[in-house]
């Protein structure tokens, strides 16, 4: 059953979800974090929390991975990877956020993945 769920996560991601997993759970930890900024910039600070809370999570599994990838130093790692995936969200705004394809399937994905590794993750209503 497994195997099966798996199978489906990993069918419904993006195509540039061919990185290791280690990146994907570090590029949604920042897709978290950049829709916490703008659901705080638009004063709904409890949902902004809530995905603060997602970021964490992921960011946390996205460590334990690259540790079992066997990264030399796996925190350094995540860190990096955040800092460049922060930089291919970073400019976009809500409008552009919601009309983005590509980021509404990572949005998808995310909350696939997290599910599937007992992450916690937000409604994707907001």
């Amino acid at each position: 059953m497994r195997r099966i769920l798996m199978v489906l996560v990993l069918a419904a991601a993006p195509a540039a979800a061919g990185q290791p997993i280690s990146e994907s759970l570090a590029e949604c930890a920042v897709i978290y974090e950049k829709s916490a900024d703008i659901f705080a910039d638009r004063g709904r600070h409890d949902h902004s929390e809530t995905l603060l809370t997602s970021r964490d999570a992921f960011r946390a599994e996205a460590v334990m991975v690259g540790e079992s990838e066997g990264r030399d130093d796996p925190v350094e790692y995540v860190l990096a990877v955040e800092r460049a995936k922060a930089e291919k969200w970073g400019h976009l705004t809500l409008l552009k956020l919601a009309m983005n394809q590509d980021f509404r399937d990572w949005a998808d994905y995310c909350r696939s993945l997290g599910r599937h590794r007992g992450l916690q993750v937000p409604s994707s209503r907001g």
